[in-house]
């Protein structure tokens, strides 16, 4: 069965030329999209490596949840039934059934309307990724993904290049951890919010700025402890790590306004990873990037780039087939 709900929008609005919410910006940037990712109904994605018990996974009624694969079981643990469950099973601590059996127990109702997508061991995409492409389908372009980052480095790459992707077709992808948070951007402008209280003694309290192309034109940044104005890196640069946003002791000695505060990063042209605490809230994007109807094709086997030692030159033809 398919996910009944209708497929969301991004909020949308545009930005602000006046007033507080004005600011800024690169004039390399010709923004059509401005989000407010605060109300956009968001795709949350838990994957098979397990969250601490501080982890804690918020839905909001217009909210997709995917489990790949063994995130299941963590949903399960937090009392959350998945709308969907895709993966080929290959790391769930439990079988499908009994976690299925469970979740009956918890939500039948939504069990009965859940899809249960299985795919095979050896293909070309990961579960990940394959849960991301099912939420593309269903009309979702922000994705909160849980349980992604750190066990395997080759995965958490993967994972990391999965944000860029989502980037580059006019979407919003974040990791999320326990302790810190990852998203992409590209040609645009993300919006963050500090919690009220800025924790210097936290082991990740630092936001940063990783370039993923070869060049970054016209970065700014304002609203951090350290700011910029209209400047081109790349990769091989590492200038924008560890920034964080002021305290409340800073504010007051600089007469500046204590509480929650708000910082906006901007790359005119070019990828960049963006680093920042968990408890720091992403706001809104601005991009000038299109909302394209799909992310590419997705296989459920082996690409015919690759070959299988001892296989048949037909079954090598035949390896390789579309979901």
């Amino acid at each position: 069965m398919t996910h009944s709900s209708p497929a969301p929008q991004f909020e949308v609005n545009t930005r602000p030329t006046s007033g507080e919410e004005a600011y800024p910006t690169s004039p390399l940037l010709d923004y059509f999209r401005h989000i407010e990712l605060t109300t956009t109904p968001a795709c949350i994605i838990v994957g098979s490596l397990p969250l601490s018990d501080s982890e804690q996974i918020s839905v909001r009624s217009r909210d997709m949840v995917i489990a790949a694969d063994g995130g299941a079981q963590s949903l399960l643990e937090r009392g959350i039934v998945p709308d969907a469950i895709i993966g080929d099973f290959d790391s769930a601590s439990a079988s499908s059934s009994q976690i299925l059996e469970k979740m009956r127990a918890v939500n039948l109702e939504k069990c009965q309307k859940m899809e249960l997508i299985k795919l095979p061991v050896d293909k070309d995409d990961t579960d990940l990724t394959d849960a991301v492409r099912l939420g593309w389908l269903k009309g979702y372009r922000y994705f909160l993904i849980y349980g992604s980052l750190g066990g395997r480095w080759d995965l958490t790459l993967l994972n990391l290049n999965l944000l860029t992707h989502i980037s580059l077709n006019g979407g919003l992808g974040v990791l999320i951890s326990e302790r810190q948070k990852i998203t992409s951007m590209n040609n645009g402008e993300l919006t963050l919010r500090s919690p009220e209280l800025i924790d210097l003694d936290a082991r990740e309290s630092a936001v940063g700025i990783i370039p993923t192309s070869d060049v970054v034109e016209d970065v700014s940044i304002t609203g951090l402890l350290y700011e910029a104005q209209h400047v081109d890196s790349g990769y091989d640069e590492p200038l924008w790590s560890s920034n964080r946003f002021r305290t409340r002791a800073e504010n007051i000695r600089s007469g500046l306004p204590v509480g929650p505060q708000t910082a906006r990063m901007s790359i005119g042209q070019g990828s960049a990873h963006v680093v920042v605490p968990a408890d720091v809230q992403l706001v809104s994007l601005a991009t000038r990037r299109s909302d394209n109807e799909s992310l590419g094709q997705a296989y459920q086997g082996i690409t015919a780039n690759l070959s299988v030692a001892g296989l048949s030159e037909d079954a090598q033809r035949n390896q390789a087939k579309q979901l």
